[in-house]
């Protein structure tokens, strides 16, 4: 009895799994803390996120636009910001322009993971779609944040939603 009692608890848990596995899933944006915990889950439908600071001497947003890679990799694409000057670069390899007022640096790097130290200048920020989500909300200034991509199943979607709601 024991045995058939473990035989089939057995092939449930194989049968949800190979369920689970059978799912179709979707690339988030996950942040972690420099322990591995999970702090957030993003999705980023359009596959695309802006990592936002504060330039710390001109006090002005600085965007760096990002494209999440099928491979799961970060495409960094471009630079946009307010002001010329000391600690801003200048020269990128994919060519320097003005859109409206703010400069734009196109660039091609690919990174596995972004680590970031959270700037204690409010406005440090990951913008998807029309979501921002301010790194002091899981962090503290100084912490270190870790942006990578993770393939999920999309039931756990909702989950990680339900816990970005302010």
């Amino acid at each position: 009895m024991k045995r058939t009692v473990r035989a089939v608890a057995l092939a449930a848990v194989a049968g949800l799994a190979a369920v689970f596995a059978a799912l179709p899933g979707t690339q988030v944006l996950e942040i972690r803390n420099e322990r591995g915990r999970i702090v957030a889950r993003l999705e980023c439908e359009d596959g695309q996120f802006v990592h936002r600071y504060v330039h710390s001497v001109h006090l002005s947003d600085v965007d760096e636009d990002y494209t999440i890679e099928k491979d799961g990799s970060l495409r960094l694409t471009a630079t946009r910001f307010d002001t010329l000057g000391v600690g801003i670069p200048y020269d990128a390899e994919g060519g320097f322009s003005q859109e409206g007022n703010r400069f734009v640096l196109r660039m091609d790097r690919t990174y596995r993971s972004l680590p970031v130290r959270v700037s204690p200048l409010p406005g440090h920020a990951i913008l998807t779609g029309d979501r921002e989500y301010p790194l002091s909300r899981w962090f503290a200034p100084g912490d270190l944040a870790i942006l990578e991509v993770r393939r999920i199943p999309r039931i756990g979607i909702r989950s990680f939603r339900r816990a970005d709601r302010y």
